[in-house]
């Protein structure tokens, strides 16, 4: 082999080279572009699709309604139902309520516990009724709020008060628009245990406690907001315990990859400054989309091109070096040291 065969093989192998780089190197990008894309973290979120309420909101109380004392009664209306009508004053007595999904919400970390909670109620009402009239009250839309295993049990409510009378001396005749106290509150706290399964998420609250408001006071016929619930009969020193909650919800889990903005687009040398132009407004929205139309059409376009020069890279490396090796007389030596071989060996 000369020397100016030697220097035109190795040109041909550093072209040869280069090229091979080139090739290989824009399929490699678009890869680790595929690769940055897949390695993205996926968010998931809990969504809640229904479930049953169920809270025999206070033992005693049901008692006390039914009772030699005050004589009274219950009744339902909306999306209430009883456990076990033949058994109202029992303890494991429970109202059944609808769980709202659209107004629900739940949020369960990557550990799968639950760590904030909103479920609230369909529509309903319990009336509680006694002392011949004197006691009225509606117990409507109960709701539990939850932060971890920490548990506020609330309802909304509808009642009369009149301030300075006391719960027997209320009348049917005190039940007029300028008595009435509506609302919704939490009046209630305690523990929860939390069960996460698939599509299903349970909550049991126990030691709840009822929790007046700071201006309530019994005694002296003074009620405030969501007390008037209960007449303001219970507080820290008088049973202020309250049933536990059980919360059975069904599921969904939906999960999506975070979105990356779009680059900023830059501004529009001829676009008008001031005035409210509708038409422009619109022409300009879709001159967006079609921008964006069009960036989307060359970024795929670019894509299958890469990939074309890659491989005619790849191809024109070895034709090169072929090539190369043919003028540098590599193939005729090769050829002879054979021939040579053959001979001496008498095998040609």
């Amino acid at each position: 082999m000369t020397i100016k065969s030697l220097r035109t093989t190795m040109t041909a192998g550093a072209i040869t080279l280069a090229l091979g780089s080139t090739a290989l190197t824009v399929p490699s990008a678009a890869a680790a572009e595929e690769e940055k894309q897949g390695s993205l973290t996926a968010q998931c979120k809990t969504f809640v699709t229904g479930g049953t309420f169920n809270w025999g909101v206070k033992n005693s109380f049901r008692q006390y309604i039914q009772g030699n004392i005050a004589r009274g009664s219950w009744s339902l209306d909306g999306n209430v139902q009883e456990s076990d009508p033949s058994n109202r004053a029992g303890k494991d007595f429970q109202f059944k309520f609808e769980v709202d999904p659209k107004t629900s919400t739940i949020e369960v970390n990557d550990e799968g516990k639950v760590t904030k909670a909103d479920i609230r109620t369909k529509p309903s009402k319990i009336t509680f009724e006694g002392h011949k009239g004197s006691l009225y009250t509606n117990f409507l839309n109960p709701y539990v709020i939850a932060e971890g295993n920490g548990i506020q049990g609330g309802a909304g409510y509808l009642a009369y008060y009149v301030p300075g009378k006391g719960m027997t001396e209320y009348t049917p005749e005190d039940r007029i628009e300028q008595n009435k106290v509506t609302g919704s509150d939490v009046f209630s706290k305690g523990q929860g245990t939390w069960t996460v399964g698939t599509g299903t998420i349970n909550l049991d609250a126990s030691n709840m406690m009822y929790v007046p408001k700071p201006g309530t006071d019994s005694w002296k016929g003074i009620l405030e907001g969501v007390d008037a619930l209960f007449m303001g009969l219970y507080n820290a020193k008088y049973k202020p315990e309250l049933d536990d909650i059980n919360v059975v919800l069904t599921t969904e889990e939906k999960c999506s990859l975070p979105q990356t903005p779009p680059p900023a687009a830059d501004p529009d040398p001829n676009m008008e400054t001031g005035g409210n132009d509708t038409q422009g407004s619109s022409s300009n929205n879709q001159g967006s989309s079609g921008s964006e139309m069009t960036s989307g059409h060359w970024k795929k376009f670019a894509e299958v091109w890469n990939y074309l020069l890659g491989a005619a890279g790849i191809l024109g490396m070895f034709a090169i070096l072929a090539h190369a090796l043919k003028v540098s007389g590599v193939f005729e030596d090769v050829s002879k040291q054979i021939n040579d071989f053959l001979h001496k060996g008498k095998l040609r």
